[in-house]
């Protein structure tokens, strides 16, 4: 492992490489089926008003804006901003701006969405405070769904380190430490691509409990409704690949 990731470590890594490795695998029809078990399982109907936070390049954005809904998303990238622009259907009631997420604006909301482990980049206190504030938007029985790593199955199959090829330009090796005192997971990303470059970034993502995310959304104004292990109807259990939690704000 290299020195501990700076603390603003996610706006270097969440860039051009990262969207590199996880493209191939976040398919639209992925992205459609995990917005239409969102839809479901709260029952809303638009336009009710969506916040995407962060957003990324804005494909939970579109899937939403193709239904009907009016969409907030932020995202420090402004390219990942520009690609989301590009991409929502003509006529879309949005509002994409760069921003940190930190910084909560709107609202109120139906619906806040942290989808594919976009919880956890920040110290603990501001990790709370993150979700607090995006809670705080939400109308009176509005939910809030939160889509991270399942910390028990990181923990259960903790692999130190791995390689695995994203496409056939590009193959990523990960090097993992995990902390037990502050439960974050330290990982270091190699990105070797076909053509000789080469890039290498440092993480550091704190891992929650279920148990820990129940009393965050507690503190929050938030009743936990469900649970699953993944964003469609996949049981919630030790070796689920994420833990999905929907919140509805009392």
């Amino acid at each position: 492992m290299t020195d501990a990731a700076p603390a603003d470590w996610y706006i270097a890594y969440y860039r051009e490489h990262y969207a590199d490795s996880v493209r191939p695998m976040l398919t639209e029809d992925r992205s459609r089926a995990e917005v239409d078990f969102l839809l479901h399982a709260t029952g809303l109907q638009p336009p009710a008003l969506i916040a995407d936070v962060p957003c990324g390049f804005g494909r939970h954005t579109r899937a939403f804006a193709e239904r009907g809904f009016r969409v907030v998303g932020v995202d420090q990238n402004a390219d990942f901003i520009a690609t989301a622009r590009e991409q929502l259907p003509p006529g879309a009631e949005s509002e994409l701006r760069v921003g940190d997420m930190r910084q909560v604006f709107g609202g109120p909301y139906d619906l806040v969405a942290m989808l594919f482990h976009s919880f956890g980049y920040f110290a603990d206190d501001e990790n709370r405070a993150l979700l607090a504030d995006w809670a705080a938007r939400l109308h009176t029985g509005g939910h809030f769904a939160l889509d991270i790593w399942n910390r028990e199955r990181i923990l259960r199959l903790f692999t130190p380190e791995r390689t695995w090829r994203a496409s056939p330009e590009l193959e990523v090796t990960e090097t993992s430490a995990f902390d037990p005192l502050t439960s974050r997971l330290a990982i270091h990303y190699h990105y070797a691509y076909s053509d000789g470059r080469a890039f290498a970034y440092d993480a550091s993502h704190r891992l929650y409990t279920l148990t820990e995310i129940r009393d965050l959304f507690t503190a929050a104004g938030l009743t936990v409704r469900s649970v699953w292990g993944a964003l469609g109807d996949t049981p919630y259990t030790l070796d689920a690949p994420r833990l999905v939690v929907l919140g509805q704000r009392g």
